[in-house]
């Protein structure tokens, strides 16, 4: 049961009090249907298996049953990487969607676990761990990429999300991202190289989820053989950073 408002912005509501209940069953259903709704992507492949029930209302909503995602491959254009052997399990109980596990290689791993709480159905608030083991999130062309290791968290509602946690960032190239004040924010190709080290970067409105993440405490450790690429220097680098966001500000302390 819901409301379908069509305006100029058209809206969705799902109607408070009245039952819901459904089913998806999938056996062996592909992801390459939802490539397009992942312009960003490229390369989407994999398979879901399981079952997921929903019962209850929209204000407290019963869930039930488990989903499997494996085989997957994915590559994102923007980061200039490919990610395989991408495999998950998700759960689903009363209220709750909890990640079992979330694993993706690219050379190292990244895996993710955690849960969202659906006390409404429309109120989602998120409690995940994300850990690295050598990593590499970002490909550089002609360079090797540089690991990450650690681990991070993201909590609260999607629409005020915290970030926190400790990383390390060895043994391969960063790129010092192309941004420049009123460049769309989906256009930004973050392995392109910034003219020189130390200019100002400013983007334009994104997403809200993004601008109104806060990151706290975040320490980011640059270790050994770790080099800093923009288009006309490249620098080798070690030492300790403290990176802070609170709306459009992020003071970034520390010493390289």
């Amino acid at each position: 049961p819901s409301t379908l408002r069509l305006a100029a912005s058209p809206d969705f509501d799902l109607v408070d009090g009245v039952p819901l209940e459904g089913t998806l069953t999938a056996n062996r259903f592909a992801l390459t249907p939802f490539r397009a709704l992942l312009p960003r992507v490229r390369d989407l492949r994999g398979y879901i298996d399981g079952t997921a029930r929903l019962a209850g209302t929209a204000a407290q909503p019963r869930l039930d049953g488990t989903l499997a995602l494996r085989e997957g491959h994915a590559r994102i254009p923007e980061l200039n990487q490919s990610y395989s052997e991408i495999t998950g399990r998700i759960g689903f109980a009363e209220s709750r969607i909890v990640l079992e596990e979330l694993r993706a290689r690219s050379e190292g791993w990244l895996i993710a676990r955690g849960d969202i709480v659906l006390e409404d159905l429309t109120k989602p608030m998120l409690n995940l761990t994300v850990e690295l083991d050598a990593f590499r999130p970002v490909g550089v062309p002609d360079e090797r990429d540089a690991a990450v290791h650690g681990s991070v968290k993201l909590t609260g509602p999607p629409d005020a999300l915290v970030l926190t946690g400790n990383l390390r960032v060895e043994d391969g190239y960063v790129v010092l991202p192309q941004l420049g004040g009123g460049l769309d924010r989906s256009l930004i190709d973050i392995t392109r190289p910034a003219p020189v080290m130390g200019q100002q970067m400013e983007t334009a409105e994104g997403n809200p989820w993004i601008g109104n993440l806060r990151i706290d405490n975040l320490r980011v450790r640059v270790g050994s053989n770790t080099w800093f690429l923009a288009e006309e220097a490249r620098v080798e680098l070690r030492g300790d950073l403290t990176i802070n966001k609170v709306g459009d500000a992020t003071p970034i302390l520390g010493t390289l």
